[in-house]
C-alpha cells in the first residue's frame, strides 16, 4: 500500500487538476512549481505524475512537459483501472449491492477444464452471483474453483461478495493477475431472468482466469453485462509513435 503522503499528494494534484481552466492550456506546471504548491519534494511529484502519466490522465512529452487529458479525468467504468465490480457500478453513478444466488459443486464443461487444466471427472465449486445498479440488475458471474483447491470443506450458505477472500480463506490461494477474454454474447432464458433483459438480447460479456505467483490457473469466471447500464470503458496509453 502507498504512504499516506504519496496518497496525499495524488488526491492534492487531481484537485489542482481539475481546478485548472483546460480549455485555455492543459500543460501542468513544471515539476519544482508543483513540489512547491504542495509542499511536498520533487521525488514526491515525480512519483504520482509517473502514476498518473500510466492512467492515461496526463502524458508526459520530453522536453516539453506534461500535458493533462481532461478526457480521461471525465471518463467513468474504467476496466484497465477499476476491478471490483462494486466500485466499477459506483464509478458510474449508481448504488451498488450484491447478492450471491447458488454455491454448489457441478462437473465443469470442456472450456472451464481447458482453463483450470482439470481431469475430465474433477468437480469445481460453482459460485453465481448478481450485482445490482440502483437496484436494477446490472452484471450476472458465475465463478468456478477446482475442488482439490480446497484445504477445507467450504461455507456454501457464505455471501461474501469478494472471490478474493474466499480463496484465501478456504484454499490458501491468493490472486497475482487476471486474464480477460472479451466475447460477444446472445441472453439465453438464464441470463434474460437473471438480467431482465428479453431473451435473444445482445449482452458484453468476458471470461476470466486467475493465476498464483506460481503462474498456476487457481480459478475462472463468466461475466454478462446489462449493456443499458453497464457503459465500460477503457483506456489504452500510447508509448510512441505508430506505425
Amino acid at each position: 500500500m502507498r504512504n499516506s503522503l504519496y496518497i496525499e499528494t495524488k488526491h492534492n494534484l487531481l484537485k489542482l487538476i481539475n481546478n485548472l481552466n483546460l480549455k485555455k492550456n492543459n500543460q501542468l506546471p513544471s515539476e519544482d512549481s508543483l513540489a512547491e504548491q504542495l509542499n511536498v519534494s520533487r521525488s514526491t511529484i515525480r512519483e504520482v505524475l509517473r502514476t498518473l502519466d500510466k492512467e492515461g490522465i496526463i502524458s508526459k512529452k520530453h522536453g516539453f512537459g506534461n500535458f493533462i487529458h481532461a478526457s480521461a479525468l471525465n471518463t467513468v467504468m474504467r476496466i484497465d483501472q477499476i476491478q471490483d465490480f462494486i466500485n466499477l457500478i459506483e464509478d458510474g453513478n449508481h448504488q451498488a449491492s450484491f447478492k450471491l444466488l447458488n454455491n454448489e459443486f457441478i462437473k465443469a464443461d470442456d472450456k472451464i477444464k481447458k482453463f483450470l487444466k482439470l481431469e475430465d471427472d474433477e468437480l469445481v465449486l460453482v459460485r453465481k452471483g448478481l450485482y445490482y445498479a440502483d437496484n436494477n440488475p446490472a452484471i450476472y458471474c458465475e465463478i468456478f474453483i477446482p475442488q482439490r483447491l480446497f484445504l477445507i470443506q467450504p461455507d456454501l450458505k457464505q455471501v461474501g461478495r469478494s472471490i478474493f477472500k474466499f480463496l484465501k480463506k478456504y484454499c490458501n490461494q491468493e490472486v497475482a493477475q487476471t486474464l480477460i477474454y472479451f466475447q460477444a454474447a446472445i441472453s439465453d432464458e438464464v441470463l434474460a431472468n437473471y438480467l431482465d433483459v428479453p431473451l435473444l438480447c445482445p449482452l458484453f460479456a468476458w471470461e476470466e482466469v486467475y493465476f498464483n505467483f506460481k503462474d498456476e490457473a487457481i480459478c475462472s469466471a463468466k461475466c454478462y453485462f446489462k449493456p443499458e447500464i453497464m457503459k465500460l470503458t477503457m483506456l489504452r496509453k500510447t508509448d510512441g509513435p505508430l506505425d
